[in-house]
């Protein structure tokens, strides 16, 4: 009978413990292949090991909003590949989905096929991002690189369909500019394209041999930058941490706190990105 109940305690507390390990939690990252990849996989994942939970990292080659459908459908826990304006101009998902913490800025560049700037005044055309908010910054930039003007009437509205009725032809014409998606712009450049205006987070290739860094021509000013930090985006959070969902993403946000603050971290976006990608306040 005593060898029937120590067997019978045995298999209850194999059984407790195989439960516990089972239970452990998974958070599902959506990033985009690139920097924000390479992130992900050497800094936030180590991280989250660290407060015990298991990380699947799911990239997206396709920089778009069908991450943030993603997300909102539950594919994802969380995203990081975007700033907040452009979460906020994804109408149908923004009310779903919430900023969760700040990690870095990445300057936009003006990328030649040459690193010259004749690229841009040889009568070729010149690519840019075709949503709203990475559209008016690539405009910016072109006007605070001398190609164009913009007009007195330029705004927040200003969109794929009315942006060539805001330009004011210098060196470029507003015909020249063309306004694309992410994968058009990289699809294109070299080849329909003299230059493309392009967040150094998409532009960049893990390859040097392919990376577009070399071939900078212009870069966003930092003031300009700072308004476009990327954010990780959960969905709605119970700031008590209430159901599961909630504590895994208080927890993530615990740790991108101390990530972001972390002097290890800042110094390796120093040394391998030299200002383009930083932690605003930190520079």
């Amino acid at each position: 009978m005593k060898k029937s109940i120590t067997i019978a305690v045995l298999v209850a507390l194999v059984l407790a413990v195989a439960g516990g390990l089972s239970a452990k939690e998974t958070i599902i990252i959506g990033t985009v292949v690139g920097i924000q990849e390479s992130l992900v996989n050497e800094f936030i994942v180590p991280a989250l090991n660290k407060k015990g939970y298991d990380v699947s990292v799911r990239v997206y080659t396709s920089f778009g909003l069908n991450i943030n459908n993603d997300t909102v459908q539950g594919k994802t826990d969380v995203n990081f590949f975007q700033h907040e304006p452009y979460l906020k101009g994804d109408s149908a998902n923004s009310g779903k989905l919430e900023a969760l913490w700040p990690v870095a800025s990445f300057k936009m560049g003006l990328y030649g096929a040459n690193a010259s700037a004749k690229d841009v005044t040889s009568g070729g055309r010149v690519g840019v991002p075709n949503d709203k908010s990475n559209l008016q910054r690539a405009l910016k930039l072109l006007a605070a690189e001398g190609y164009i003007a913009l007009r007195p009437s330029f705004s927040a509205d200003v969109n794929a369909d009315n942006y060539k009725s805001q330009i004011e032809g210098k060196s470029l014409k507003a015909e020249d500019i063309i306004a694309l998606d992410q994968q058009g712009l990289k699809a294109g450049f070299r080849t329909r394209y003299s230059a493309v205006v392009l967040s150094v987070a998409v532009a960049y290739d893990p390859d040097p041999a392919k990376s577009l860094f070399g071939l900078v021509i212009g870069r966003e000013d930092s003031s300009i930058t700072d308004g476009f930090v990327n954010v990780f985006v959960s969905r709605q959070v119970d700031p008590r941490g209430q159901d599961a969902y909630s504590k895994k993403m208080l927890d993530l946000k615990a740790a991108l706190k101390g990530l972001t603050e972390d002097p290890a971290f800042l110094k390796v976006l120093a040394d391998r990105y030299s200002g383009v990608v930083y932690v605003p306040g930190s520079k």
